[in-house]
């Protein structure tokens, strides 16, 4: 492809796409480039670093290749949304209080609310 990046074309901000997303390159190195990926429904402050609140990847010379430069301003992909669908529900279910040694939350319920929505 003739879009395809090259290790040379990175620099640290730039904002790039792969097959899982936008990513934004935090490090240059000799060979590798180091990333995080951009998910549009976390905390923009996640993104404020270095350090970073969310993972910075590796991307080696047979990533890079799979890389194309992103379009400046950013897309929004609601394709999912015209197959979702709500159901009613006549049951609410609950979980019992559980050991707070194992996840904190002694004592807490939870209940599914009467709508819910699913994938079809």
């Amino acid at each position: 492809m003739d879009d395809e990046m090259e290790h040379s074309d990175f620099t640290i901000g730039l904002e790039f796409l792969t097959e899982t997303g936008r990513w934004r390159c935090t490090d240059v190195g000799t060979r590798t480039i180091a990333a995080i990926r951009l998910d549009l429904d976390h905390d923009p402050r996640w993104y404020e670093g270095p350090p970073y609140a969310i993972v910075e990847r590796v991307f080696d010379e047979e990533d890079i290749a799979g890389c194309r430069p992103a379009p400046s301003e950013r897309g929004y992909d609601d394709s999912g949304k015209s197959r979702l669908m709500t159901v009613e529900r006549d049951d609410v279910a609950a979980v019992s209080p559980v050991n707070k040694s194992q996840n904190g939350l002694a004592g807490s319920l939870f209940s599914l609310s009467q709508r819910q929505t699913l994938y079809p």
